[in-house]
């Protein structure tokens, strides 16, 4: 005959705190160096973007300059058949120099559509890399000039390649990953200590198997409760000392994958630096060059106005121009 109407409630609120654990540093060093990968990598797609953004931009620069070339070769061949048709007219010229110039003419105007065809994929290029509308119309400066020459010494280059090369970090980050792995590995064998503080807090109302219920009846408890712990994983079976081996493995490979990569920077800078020194030469050799076509163009222009040349030579003299141009836009 006894009767129970009791609702209880409890909480309880545990908080651990380390005090040495050889594994919790090891990571946090791997970590920050997967971080720094990952922002290298970054960096490495942005400046590749901005490469090929530069690269497309004097493609399209190129390609703009030979739609001009191309323009004032079909209005020379223009005006060289004009002065055939005329002197053909007048008895001094032949059919020969008539036909002649007028298949210059035919060439210049395909060379003309074929540059204009460039210059749309160039500008469709360039749009498409900077996420420009295709109404948009760029503004260029018909001005060219050499903005200045690379003076450093090949020895420098090689320095600052080795010195920020996005690769080389990354190799370097990967072996303090693996040396960090490997100490992790070593301290899974190792104990590790901790505080805990674990408090409960009990609360009770009414009663529970008793004649007669009092349902004023109340009660509270509270129980706070610090340890210091340790844990200790004394035999792994021997994984804990293979993977430390492992990782130890990976932080050699990785040394020798930064000699490769070195070594692989050093040919490229070397490559790179001669191309450069010979594409210096090239454009002097390129604008003393178109000089000398423009002044023999005008030249052999005067000479066949006296009769003292071909139209052959003019036409000849005209190749030699829209070449000498094309070569130097291209350099």
């Amino acid at each position: 005959n006894l009767e129970s109407s009791q609702v209880s409630s409890s909480t309880a609120l545990g908080i651990t705190l380390p005090i040495y654990d050889p594994v919790r540093q090891p990571e946090i060093n791997a970590g920050i160096e997967r971080i720094n990968i990952a922002k290298d990598r970054y960096e490495k797609i942005k400046k590749d973007l901005l490469l090929e953004a530069s690269r497309r931009l004097i493609v399209f620069i190129n390609a703009y300059q030979e739609i001009q070339n191309g323009n004032q070769s079909v209005d020379l061949s223009m005006l060289s058949l004009q002065d055939a048709k005329a002197r053909f007219d007048n008895g001094i010229g032949t059919k020969l120099d008539l036909l002649e110039a007028q298949i210059q003419l035919n060439k210049d105007q395909q060379f003309l559509i074929d540059k204009d065809n460039n210059f749309k994929s160039a500008d469709n290029a360039l749009k498409s890399i900077l996420y420009i509308d295709d109404e948009f119309n760029f503004i260029l400066n018909n001005d060219q000039d050499i903005y200045g020459w690379w003076d450093y010494t090949l020895e420098k280059n090689i320095l600052f390649g080795l010195k920020n090369s996005i690769a080389l970090k990354n190799i370097e980050s990967n072996k303090l990953i693996s040396l960090s792995e490997s100490k992790i590995a070593k301290a899974k064998t190792r104990p590790n200590f901790f505080i805990r503080n674990e408090s409960t807090a009990t609360f009770l109302e009414g009663e529970s198997l008793v004649p007669e219920v009092d349902k004023e009846a109340y009660q509270n408890s509270y129980n706070n409760t610090i340890s210091l712990n340790f844990s200790w994983n004394i035999f792994d079976g021997g994984i804990s000392k293979t993977e430390f081996q492992n990782s130890k493995l990976k932080a050699k490979i990785e040394d020798f994958n930064y000699k490769i990569e070195s070594n692989l920077l050093k040919e490229e800078i070397i490559n790179r630096f001669k191309m450069l020194k010979a594409d210096q030469e090239k454009i002097l050799i390129s604008r003393n060059e178109l000089d000398a076509a423009s002044e023999a163009m005008k030249l052999s222009r005067l000479r066949l106005n006296n009769g003292v040349a071909t139209q052959r030579e003019v036409i000849n003299s005209q190749k030699d121009l829209t070449a000498a141009k094309s070569t130097f836009y291209k350099n």
